[in-house]
């Protein structure tokens, strides 16, 4: 690895961090299909194909758990598109969490023959399910996936409960919210909200409302916005007469724990049922409602807006750039909260919302049947490369109104590093936080204990400033904001703070006598530190020699830029190319000075003068070249199509025509295996194939080869790292992708299944 050297300004002790809480965000994904009832379509993953419609006075559970990019454990809600297709009458679909009473709420009404979509905010209940319930006659149900919220999240999804209605003789949960008239034109009504229905009657900022009109007499539409401010150039539903139309509204609350509903024309009864609300203090920042796209030349839009002023056409896209305007800020946005409205269609279509950079997906946010409607649906979309979003209409032309009400933050950022041990992996992000999925960096007092495990992405908690970090099976360490390092074990004999103590240590402790520390790394039982003035000392359990309870300086060793410590040797890299590396049982060749001796001091790698990055592993040890070649030193599968062992560096070689690889860009792997990451974006892999840590069929359990293979079903990657079982690496996008054994869920799909291809790692981008 290479490391940059940082000012190595003072820095001053931080107090003790507080023990890891759970990762807090929304977790937007791209659009998948996990429900579609009719006999000929597909959904994400095989599942979810009932092949008939759902029909009256039936229910049909959707596992959402597990699939679709969401973890199959800690999430609280989902958020998904549903579409009442086809329907043979008048009827209406609820949505809420299985295991729970029905409530008496509705998410879609539809007419026959219509095709609805509505967003849905839905509490995930009884093994890992939402349930549907369809009330008259038969229709079929697309469900499609936009993003969920985990357990310990700041949303709090609640069982749908009736917080408004206009209809003479009907109720509400409590009795409130009854006008006892339809709202007329140009009336508005504000609706109290706090302390109803489950929710708080302080620290709330925003409710999730489903909103219906019905018995509408004139073209008209309804906006809804936080009591006491300016009514907004925007809308949420768009009605005309005789029609019942649903929309879901995130809403800021305003004056008084209320918002205010407008009708513009004629009259409509209007009915509101409550899902859930966000407190003041979580990841999603409500705004007040603003119009950033119009196609309709005529119309405004907010500054910073866009108005296309024509209509969008057929198969085609049309990209919004959503972040800096409306109150949105430039950066640290994960998903933006959008009221996407379709205004006469020419024709039978349907318009699709997605992450710009992404391929678009087979999912729909609005279904457009005929001409002359107006359809609107709230969408929660991940933001894509350059802070955009693409809009895609399939057929015909339509005008498209789109009114912003919110955003999620990213309280994690880029992923800038990942690291890994057999047991868990991390991501360190630009920001400077950290989050963990498997075992060990949670608390190393319940290492080797599985049922704390956590195999899904959450937040360290620890520090808010790390720059670098190491994990390893009995202790881990951090790199903060100024060069000072935090340590934190669960050992009975071997001081691995770096403190000078024996046995657990959390919270963290800061190691003494060292600062301005560019560069840290683990292993087995001791670690190691890069300084800023090319020094590096050590502690734990020496290699050879006698245990170092505190830093200790490694002797013959400047000007050092890069550092790697394995099970039991270390290699350092100078600034001239050259690595040296020390340690013990040096028979295998893992030193490289090619004498097979065990040496407390650093020695020189035989002929390597021009290398820019070393990794140790297990008992071999490889290192990249300025000329983009690779060579290996020590024991079994040096990647030159030989298995055996070499005192000295051999060079890495093409399986095919046995030339040295002239491409490589990044080099690591484990005890008996060893991959590279090519100029192609694409990585390859050797040695032994056990747990599928080649992601290779068919047999990847038991497959060797001396020569390398590409790893199935990676995107284009950035970096990876590697350890003894398991791999993980970064996407060009900032997806993380891991696969190999997942015993302790340290890949973080929300399982403990062993994934011999890679997985997507949800939440962590």
């Amino acid at each position: 690895m290479l490391f940059t050297t940082p000012s190595g300004a003072a820095y001053a002790a931080l107090p003790a961090p507080t023990p890891p809480a759970a990762r807090q965000s929304y977790t937007p994904v791209v659009p998948a299909r996990l429900l579609d009832t009719r006999p000929t379509e597909q959904t994400v993953d095989g599942l979810g194909r009932p092949k008939a419609p759902l029909g009256a006075a039936s229910r049909v559970d959707v596992t959402v758990l597990g699939r679709g990019g969401v973890p199959a454990t800690g999430v609280s809600a989902v958020v998904l598109n549903v579409t009442a297709v086809n329907p043979t009458t008048a009827s209406f679909l609820t949505v809420w969490p299985t295991g729970a009473t029905r409530p008496t709420a509705s998410n879609l009404n539809f007419g026959p023959g219509d095709v609805i979509p509505n967003l849905v905010i839905a509490k995930v209940g009884a093994g890992g399910q939402v349930s549907i319930f369809n009330r008259f006659g038969d229709v079929d149900v697309v469900v499609d996936l936009s993003g969920y919220f985990p357990a310990a999240d700041a949303y709090v999804p609640l069982v749908p409960a009736r917080v408004l209605e206009t209809r003479a003789g009907l109720a509400t949960i409590d009795g409130r919210g009854r006008p006892g008239a339809p709202l007329g034109p140009s009336e508005s009504l504000d609706l109290e909200l706090l302390g109803r229905a489950g929710v708080p009657s302080t620290g709330v900022s925003a409710v999730v409302l489903n909103v219906t009109a019905t018995n509408v007499t004139g073209a008209s539409f309804l906006t809804l916005w936080p009591s006491g401010a300016p009514r907004p150039i925007a809308s949420n539903l768009n009605l005309t007469p005789g029609t019942t139309r649903p929309n879901l509204v995130i809403v800021k609350v305003g004056k008084a724990g209320s918002v205010s509903v407008f009708n513009a024309a004629g009259t409509a009864d209007v009915v509101a049922d409550l899902a859930g609300y966000f407190p003041t203090d979580g990841a999603f920042v409500p705004l007040q409602p603003a119009r950033i796209l119009e196609t309709r030349p005529d119309q405004p839009v907010t500054p910073g807006g866009v108005n296309m002023g024509a209509r969008l056409g057929g198969d085609y896209s049309y990209s919004i750039d959503v972040t800096g305007l409306a109150g949105i800020p430039a950066s640290g946005v994960s998903a933006v909260v959008l009221n996407v409205t379709a205004i006469h269609p020419g024709s039978p279509s349907y318009v699709t919302v997605w992450p710009s950079g992404a391929d678009r997906p087979k999912a729909s946010n609005l279904n457009l049947v005929g001409r002359g409607e107006v359809v609107p649906n709230l969408v929660v979309v991940k933001v894509g490369a350059g802070g955009n979003i693409d809009i895609y209409n399939r057929a015909g032309t339509t005008d498209l109104a789109v009114d912003v009400a919110g955003y999620f933050r990213s309280e994690i950022g880029n992923v800038r590093e990942i690291v890994t041990d057999q047991r868990a992996s991390c991501a360190l992000f630009d920001i400077g936080t950290v989050s963990c999925w498997g075992e060990a960096p949670q608390d190393t007092q319940l290492l080797y204990r599985p049922a704390n495990a956590r195999p899904y992405p959450y937040q360290l908690g620890l520090f808010d400033d790390a720059v670098d970090m190491a994990v390893d099976w009995a202790h881990s360490c951090v790199i903060r904001q100024g060069g000072s390092v935090w340590c934190w074990s669960s050992s009975g004999v071997i001081p691995l703070a770096g403190d000078g103590s024996v046995g657990d240590r959390w919270p963290p402790v800061r190691v003494p006598g060292l600062s301005n520390v560019v560069a840290i790394d683990t292993g087995y039982l001791q670690t190691c530190a890069l300084v800023a003035d090319g020094t590096v000392s050590c502690w734990g359990a020496s290699f050879v020699g006698a245990p170092a309870p505190t830093p200790k300086k490694v002797p013959g060793l400047t000007g050092v830029i890069g550092l790697e410590v394995g099970s039991e040797s270390a290699c350092a890299l100078d600034g001239n190319g050259r690595v040296s590396c020390w340690g013990r049982l040096a028979s295998t060749g893992v030193l490289g000075d090619g004498s097979g001796q065990d040496s407390i001091t650093p020695v020189q790698v035989a002929g390597l003068t021009d290398a820019t990055s070393v990794t140790v592993q297990g008992l071999r040890a490889c290192a990249t070249r300025r000329s983009g070649q690779a060579v290996c030193w020590g024991n079994s599968f040096l990647g030159d199509g030989t298995v055996g062992r070499s005192m000295t560096p051999v060079v890495v070689r093409d399986s095919i025509s046995g030339d040295p690889v002239t491409d490589i860009v990044q080099i690591d792997g484990g005890d008996d295996y060893a991959c590279v990451l090519r100029q192609d974006d694409q990585v390859y892999c050797w040695g032994s194939s056990s747990s599928g840590r080649w992601g290779l069929a068919p047999d990847p359990w038991t497959d060797t080869t001396s020569v390398s293979v590409p790893v199935v079903g990676l995107p284009p990657i950035a970096s990876f790292d590697a350890t003894r079982f398991h791999l993980c690496a970064v996407a060009l996008d900032g997806d993380v992708y891991c696969w190999g054994d997942n015993s302790s869920g340290q890949l973080g799909d929300g399982t403990f299944e062993t994934r011999t291809s890679p997985t997507l790692v949800s939440g962590v981008s």
